[in-house]
């Protein structure tokens, strides 16, 4: 996981608005059980790409961890709609 983290660091020096890259390090981040530091990349993630389904669907699943129900439905809802602008 470190060495996947290693990537996407490397990748965002080169490009730091990549909506992928910061999700690949959130699902690493998360994977590592830093799941603060998940949400925070998700959610940066969004912003940058707001029809992104998956990074939708990444921060919904990372905030079922620390068990924000609410915010998780929402974002899964955000994340079908994305699917469907696809």
């Amino acid at each position: 996981m470190a060495d996947a983290m290693d990537c996407d660091r490397q990748a965002l020096r080169i490009e730091p608005d990549s909506a992928e890259t910061h999700n690949s390090m959130g699902t690493a981040l998360k994977d590592l059980g830093q799941l603060q530091e998940a949400v925070a990349t998700y959610r940066r993630a969004v912003a940058l790409k707001p029809n992104c389904a998956d990074a939708h669907f990444s921060l919904g699943f990372a905030l079922m961890g620390p068990r924000q129900f609410y915010d998780a439905v929402i974002t899964y809802q955000f994340g079908v709609r994305g699917k469907a602008l696809r």
